[in-house]
């Protein structure tokens, strides 16, 4: 299928926020407690429609990075035009580290890039633990568009990625190539997690590693 526009998005965030099942609850309308760990990166592609135009997605998800001690690399900022962070409002350490990914963005990237906030796991209000107002602490001051979603009902999921889509859409962009299918294979390393979308285990705070 053709497209308009191809955009590369980033999700980041420390292990346990449901990085994996925001993306697969977006591209494949499904939810799993049960996850499948990745080293390195993963990608999913899926095109949507914006003003009668058609727009590729690439959406690059960095689940277990943290975990595994894989540091990011240059590469993977190559040609990113998007960044999704997510945290979990049921944890308010996820919500500590946003200032650390967007201090990793700034680092990386182009003044250019957008970047949005996702507070994951709306679907347990009992146990929200992240008021917005708590988030100018870690995002330097700056206001960020931010959605709080569930993976799991699907709420807001859809209007996250439009969201960013039709930002992206907005922002004069170089043209882009996918991935090939060979480097993709490549970069990928799963593993079998029987870890649930709502693990809160406790979290390192991720440390800054220099660029390859």
């Amino acid at each position: 299928m053709s497209f308009d526009h191809l955009f590369k998005v980033i999700i980041f965030g420390v292990h346990g926020v449901g990085k994996s099942c925001l993306i697969t609850k977006f591209v494949d309308n499904t939810f799993s407690h049960e996850t499948i760990s990745t080293i390195g990166v993963d990608f999913r592609t899926k095109d949507i429609e914006i003003d009668n135009q058609t727009i590729r997605l690439q959406l690059w998800d960095t689940a277990g990075q943290e975990r595994y001690r894989v540091p990011f690399t240059s590469s993977i900022y190559k040609n990113a035009q998007g960044f999704i962070i997510v945290y979990d409002l049921t944890n308010y350490n996820s919500l500590e580290e946003v200032e650390y990914f967007i201090h990793e963005i700034e680092d990386n990237c182009s003044e250019n890039v957008e970047i949005v906030l996702a507070g994951n796991k709306s679907d347990l209000p009992n146990q929200i633990e992240n008021p917005e107002a708590e988030l100018l602490k870690y995002t330097k001051g700056k206001e960020y568009k931010t959605f709080r979603t569930s993976a799991k009902d699907g709420s807001n999921v859809t209007d996250l990625f439009h969201y960013i889509a039709s930002q992206l859409k907005e922002k004069p962009m170089d043209a882009n190539p996918l991935i090939s299918d060979d480097e993709h294979h490549r970069n990928v390393i799963r593993l079998d997690s029987d870890e649930t979308d709502s693990e809160n285990d406790p979290q390192p705070k991720p440390k800054k590693k220099p660029c390859c």
